[in-house]
């Protein structure tokens, strides 16, 4: 099981660093301009939270995990094939939506698995997930690589050859059918769980501390381009961001069990406030490379604290519900809505737009208190 989830997270970030750092630019290599470049990404972001909220929770009550993340490699691949052909706008946003509804919710299928792993002692999830930080390094060098060399139309090459890869790779034994198996609970159930104050509260932090992202990703390889690095550099600045987060999940079994859940969010919070202020601010490239490690502290301990709660708070046939919603509201309508503000305002002002990304994830904070995130609380 910790070799199957391993490998596939590996590849799945791999080509993740591609969709989430660089797609972007391949649209805008296209000949589109930030604004439209913004909106499909939006539109796949859209599409995104409607398939992990919704989509994923009803398959999962119908099959397993193991099905689910094994089937849709090979359908992601026939969406991406849309990309293609360099037809109009609305071709783009089809297939930006037909993509956002398959290839994403791999993610939150692949998570819930390590997250169960690792309540059965199965795996340890920091340094599982730690592969898979390792695959979106190499995944982003390999993108910059083929950039360089071939030009930003190759990107798309390198995505879906990603995604054969995965496919190809489900095709091997799990190694452990409990967890391979494992389907949702009940509607009756998750509603019960989400009228827990505790859930909603994560809920809400993770909302804010994630949305906050929507600028870096989307814009963090031009806003590098914006301060004079080269395709080259860009993919070696983006990697200081895995590599940081590499190293917290290196370390995260010394402590993820000291540390409170609320703690460790209080950290990931304060780190995106100042990380997103220095990326608005600096005009040296260097200042902003210095910034780009605090991704472990955004991302990683963010990641671990909300594994932690998982493990500790809901129920195992519930993981994949709250993995899902998580995934729903977070990386996707949440980041879809702040990735649509800072496309609109990106060619007015990046001050202005990593300003609002550092108010957003400040907004979590107030959350944090011992009553708001208190133990198996009701909402």
């Amino acid at each position: 099981m910790k070799t199957w989830i391993g490998a596939q997270l590996f590849v799945f970030l791999a080509s993740w660093a591609i969709y989430t750092s660089y797609w972007a630019v391949f649209l805008i290599g296209r000949g589109m301009s930030p604004q439209i470049a913004g909106l499909s990404v939006t539109a796949g972001l859209v599409s995104r939270s409607i398939a992990v909220a919704v989509l994923f929770p009803l398959a999962n009550r119908w099959t397993g995990l193991g099905t689910i993340v094994r089937v849709l490699p090979w359908i992601s691949v026939a969406c991406a094939a849309l990309f293609l052909g360099h037809g109009s706008v609305a071709l783009v946003m089809v297939a930006s939506v037909a993509l956002g509804l398959t290839y994403p919710v791999i993610l939150p299928g692949l998570e819930t698995m390590t997250t169960l792993a690792a309540g059965r002692r199965l795996l340890s999830y920091g340094p599982t997930r730690r592969i898979g930080s390792l695959g979106f390094v190499i995944g982003t060098f390999a993108a910059g690589a083929v950039q360089t060399r071939w030009g930003t139309e190759a990107l798309l090459g390198l995505f879906v050859a990603a995604c054969l890869a995965l496919g190809l790779l489900g095709l091997a034994p799990t190694g452990h059918p409990e967890v391979a198996h494992q389907r949702a609970g009940s509607g009756r159930d998750w509603s019960a769980l989400f009228r827990r104050r505790n859930v909603v509260v994560m809920m809400l932090v993770m909302i804010f501390l994630q949305s906050s992202h929507a600028a870096y990703y989307t814009f963090g390889a031009v806003r590098f381009a914006e301060l004079g690095a080269s395709p080259g550099l860009v993919s070696a600045l983006i990697v200081l961001a895995p590599l940081g987060e590499i190293v917290i999940l290196s370390v995260a079994p010394h402590f993820e069990r000291r540390l409170s859940v609320r703690a460790m969010l209080v950290i990931a919070l304060l780190a995106a406030v100042v990380r997103w202020l220095v990326l608005g601010l600096t005009g040296s490239l260097w200042l902003a490379a210095l910034s780009q490690p605090l991704h472990g502290a955004t991302f990683a301990v963010a990641q671990v604290a909300f594994v932690r709660f998982l493990n500790d708070d809901v129920p195992a046939d519930l993981n994949g519900a709250v993995q899902g919603m998580m995934t729903a509201l977070a990386t996707g309508l949440g980041t879809a809505a702040m990735t649509a503000v800072a496309g609109l305002l990106w060619n007015t002002s990046t001050l202005l737009v990593f300003g609002l990304m550092a108010i957003c994830a400040g907004l979590g904070l107030p959350l944090l208190t011992d009553r708001m995130l208190g133990r198996s609380e009701r909402a």
